[in-house]
């Protein structure tokens, strides 16, 4: 059978990581070579062994001169590879397989073989039924060779083939994957794209079969298949030698046996007839149904191209709820429409404007590629990030029992104060009127901390109020306690904190669960509410065009008096919405989605130059807003 392959590639290359895809051709040969790459990290050490491999197998495997046929030249070329690059393989740390690894596949005449080691895989997609065909490649345990395994097939028209660096099977099921593939290569990878999840690096090619010719029959007395699986057998018994000793799979066995050459030729053509006979029949009818289904699809289309359009007049009017409703059905008709398989590109491209139209109605930016400014997990064990701060031009960064400070020239890490093993902190801020830090332990103690030295604060009170917050505003230190349905005031003196003073005199503030200060004070609620009070009494106060109606979701408040705006985190969106500060409204300004933090823990804000500074659960960002 001549064969033609089409391809289409996509790939994800993040700082640090490896994702290369070689592709080998030479015009003698009715063959080509594909050499994958894929690692989540790379020093540089992962590049030079994928080079050497690149250029080892090319050398070995192209001789014209070679007898034998496809496996014996492949055979003998992975294995002057092993030999080659054994001694770097050595030196791998056997977790390194554990996010990456090589793949190398060879497509010649009608037949594909491969070979891996790690975790690239490969899936296969014939008449929409999905395999992975790419299991027990890999050797367990510490590699100390890379290729010892290969899997072979003969292809057929319309196959459909994914060669990928990564596990997609932890995103998306099969039954996606087949369904993405059932139209070429473009719209096939358009529609793998749209249905996985681009937060890790990822080299991803689909392969599409296609014959040059086709004959109506095959003569002989034996079929092609047959004889491919006699050689597949065969070679299989003789295995690689002593450096390939797990020998070729047959990933065809996977997905379907043959054996119609020992029935009788008449009975098998007779039931052939009829079975083709009924088939006609039945996808006669299918096809009619399957035309009328297409027909009501295009009907939906043009009526959610229609709610598009409203949309985009709903916005400029004004009526941003209405505008988000009307969003929100054209996207779940869309994703039912691209379900069922009819109209993907068209369907594919009204997903990506409803997105880009949201965006703009709702003012989100989305942000990738956040500045790291440190990573404290290499510098401690079990680090698990609390908050952030800025004090002197210096970000301070703390979790339950320990107090970072990252040096703003080098970005070095110090480690400055450790609390008892049974203290752990609550919450933290700055106390700018004393250049100083002050922590909220579990326990209730009040830790000030300055010049790198910390200490225990006192109160005239027996003890500090229960809280589950901290702030500060010129003399005075408030604490937040829900419980008590009060914000505590105390005032700094030279030798301590003066007593309790209850702030809160009519606001309702049991579900409180975050505030700030800029000399009003504002409570954001679980409910998603915001209540404002100014000298103790709280006054009227508005969110204004939040998104979805209020800020539900959200779990910290932050502004000051050098701050024009109020900022909410929602760590669940990983964003950051930004609101105007009225006096008894907060306008909704805009929102920023950090797409590349996992989860956004705690944040601060630069009131000079609106510069972000994030944590999650181990490192340290930066966001230019």
């Amino acid at each position: 059978m001549d064969i033609k392959i089409f391809s289409a590639q996509h790939t994800i290359a993040k700082t640090g990581s490896l994702q290369a895809i070689e592709k080998i051709k030479r015009p003698d040969f009715n063959e080509e070579a594909w050499i994958f790459a894929g690692f989540q990290s790379d020093n540089g050490v992962l590049k030079n062994i994928y080079e050497k491999i690149c250029a080892v197998f090319e050398e070995a495997y192209f001789k014209k001169d070679e007898e034998g046929d496809d496996f014996d030249r492949l055979e003998e070329a992975l294995k002057v590879v092993n030999e080659v690059i054994k001694e770097d393989v050595k030196e791998l740390d056997e977790s390194i397989w554990k996010d990456g690894g090589f793949l190398i596949a060879i497509f010649s005449g009608n037949n594909l073989y491969f070979t891996s080691c790690g975790t690239p895989e490969v899936y296969f997609v014939r008449k929409g039924r999905f395999t992975v065909i790419s299991e027990g490649l890999t050797e367990q345990g510490k590699v100390t060779e890379l290729f010892t395994n290969v899997a072979n097939g003969e292809l057929k028209d319309d196959d459909k083939i994914i060669f990928t660096s990564s596990r997609l099977l932890r995103h998306v099921t099969g039954n996606q994957i087949a369904e993405a593939l059932q139209s070429g290569v473009t719209e096939s990878m358009e529609a793998m794209k749209f249905i996985l999840v681009d937060d890790e690096p990822i080299n991803l090619v689909i392969f599409h079969i296609k014959t040059l010719s086709k004959l109506p029959f095959e003569g002989g007395s034996k079929s092609k298949g047959e004889g491919f699986f006699k050689k597949a057998t065969s070679k299989s018994a003789s295995s690689l030698g002593a450096k390939m000793p797990s020998g070729v799979k047959n990933f065809w066995n996977k997905i379907a046996s043959s054996n119609w050459h020992h029935k009788n030729a008449a009975i098998i053509f007779a039931v052939l007839i009829g079975l083709v006979l009924v088939a006609i029949f039945f996808g006669l009818l299918s096809q009619q149904k399957n035309d009328e289904q297409k027909e009501v699809y295009r009907t939906e289309i043009q009526t959610i191209k229609e709610d598009l359009s409203s949309a985009e007049a709903r916005y400029l009017e004004g009526k941003i709820t209405e505008a988000n409703n009307l969003l929100d059905r054209v996207e779940t008709t869309a994703k039912e429409i691209n379900e069922q398989g009819y109209f993907r590109q068209e369907v594919m491209a009204i997903l990506e404007e409803t997105q880009n139209k949201r965006n703009e109605i709702n003012g989100i930016t989305r942000l990738s590629g956040a500045k790291v400014v440190v990573d404290l997990a290499s510098s401690r064990d079990n680090v698990d990030l609390r908050g952030v701060f800025e004090l002197n031009s210096e970000i301070y960064a703390y979790d339950n029992n320990v107090l970072f400070q990252i040096l703003g020239g080098s970005g070095e890490v110090k480690n400055i104060y450790n609390l008892k093993e049974s203290e752990s902190v609550i919450d933290g801020t700055i106390f700018d009127a004393k250049s100083e830090m002050i922590f909220l332990t579990n326990d209730g103690k009040i830790i000030e901390f300055k010049d790198e030295e910390g200490s225990y604060a006192s109160t005239t009170d027996e003890s500090f109020k229960k809280a589950i917050a901290v702030k500060t505003f010129s003399k005075y230190m408030y604490l937040l306690s829900p419980e008590d349905n009060e914000i505590w005031k105390y005032e700094r003196q030279d030798n301590g904190f003066t007593e309790a003073q209850d702030y809160n005199s009519d606001a309702d503030l049991s579900k409180a669960i975050s505030f700030s200060i800029d000399g009003s004070i504002y409570a954001l609620t679980s409910e998603g509410d915001v209540i404002k009070a100014h000298r103790a009494k709280q006054v009227d106060y508005a969110i204004k065009d939040a998104p979805d109606g209020n800020l539900k979701g959200s779990t910290k408040v932050y502004t000051n008096d050098k701050l024009n705006k109020l900022y909410f985190l929602n760590p669940a969106e990983k964003s950051i919405l930004i609101f105007s500060k009225g006096q008894n409204e907060a306008y909704y300004q805009r929102q920023v989605v950090i797409e590349d933090i996992e989860e956004i823990r705690d944040f601060w804000v630069d009131p000079a130059t609106e510069r972000l500074v994030l944590v999650d659960n181990s490192k340290v960002y930066e966001v230019k807003l």
